[in-house]
């Protein structure tokens, strides 16, 4: 009978990010009770003695809690406080669940203390494709995008065709800007052309350059939600804006409902999922809005801190939490068999 390796995991996170409705703790949970974990301990980043680490974790210490039964939102905060000094060189897994901004620094530190280390994901791969201007690199599965530092010729593209202005590393639709000609809006909400022109400088200062994308006018047909797990599809569901509204992420106001994988999307996910495979990205989610054809092209590329799992296994018959700790540990084995 063969006996299978049991993993060290530590799982890098920030509980003050969470919520009520984050997947967050049910994945964990998972995680623990599978026959192929060992130990799993969760180092939070809004713990004070973190702070150090989190800024720059060279030579810097770790604290965690070890998770020896199930966790749950509501008492993580309180049985935190019996944080213990990790010897790092204990663990051979690590997992990123941590909302942006996340330090550039931070990330490309990891790599040198955790070396060797098996990542979920990689921080070099998430530094390098969870900025927006990733989605450059398939400018043919993408509505036209282009990366601009230049305010005055986003205003000139848009005396012509209306288009969508993103800041390159924020997520849940913040940030994000529509324009045609005079008429703006920042978010879902209406502003004078002036105020916009402030808006699009303050983000080319805090990034360097935005991405902009022509407007798409079939949005209110939703935003579909694709996540891929070690290059398992695991399922979809849409985010449908309320009818006055034209952002379709949740914290907007969009409301969910259960969706299916259509081919044009596979086919979008088979080219797209070995690039992201040799950045060590094992867990993604993708974004997909209909264009003025009527056809599903993409639109996002999240891989810093993939949500939806939850809502997904409550439209699904399938447990798909289940399934997504799975294909987790399988990429763990097969990186670990191959040292």
């Amino acid at each position: 009978m063969k006996i299978l390796k049991k993993y060290n995991i530590i799982v890098l996170t920030d509980h003050k990010t969470h919520t009520e409705v984050d997947s967050f703790y049910s994945i964990i949970n998972k995680m623990k009770n599978h026959v192929s974990c060992n130990k799993l301990v969760i180092a939070s980043r809004s713990y004070s003695k973190n702070t150090h680490f989190f800024n720059n974790p060279l030579k810097q210490k770790l604290f965690a809690i070890e998770i020896k039964n199930q966790i749950k939102y509501e008492i993580f905060k309180e049985i935190y406080k019996e944080s213990t000094e990790l010897q790092l060189d204990e663990y051979d897994v690590i997992i990123l669940r941590i909302d942006k901004p996340i330090l550039p620094d931070f990330l490309i530190q990891l790599e040198t203390v955790f070396k060797h280390k098996i990542f979920i994901n990689s921080p070099k791969g998430i530094l390098k494709t969870a900025t927006k201007e990733y989605l450059t690199n398939f400018t043919h599965l993408t509505p036209k995008v282009e990366v601009c530092s230049n305010t005055n010729h986003i205003l000139e593209i848009s005396k012509n065709k209306e288009i969508v202005i993103k800041p390159l590393n924020e997520d849940g639709g913040k940030g994000i800007a529509r324009v045609y000609k005079d008429k703006a809006y920042i978010g879902n909400l209406q502003v004078h052309l002036n105020e916009l022109t402030q808006h699009i400088s303050t983000l080319i200062k805090q990034d360097g350059k935005v991405l902009i994308m022509d407007f798409l006018k079939e949005v209110q047909q939703g935003d579909k939600r694709i996540i891929v797990v070690n290059g398992h599809i695991l399922g979809a569901i849409l985010r449908v804006p309320p009818s006055t509204n034209w952002l379709c992420n949740v914290k907007q106001g969009a409301r969910t409902v259960k969706s299916t994988v259509s081919q044009d999307e596979i086919n979008i996910i088979n080219i797209i999922n070995e690039p992201l495979q040799n950045e060590g990205i094992v867990i993604y989610g993708i974004d997909t809005l209909v264009d003025n054809n009527g056809k599903r092209v993409l639109s996002e590329i999240n891989t810093s801190n993939v949500g939806g799992l939850i809502q997904l296994e409550s439209f699904s018959n399938k447990s798909i939490l289940n399934q997504a700790v799975k294909y987790i540990f399988e990429y763990i084995h097969t990186k670990s068999t191959k040292g």
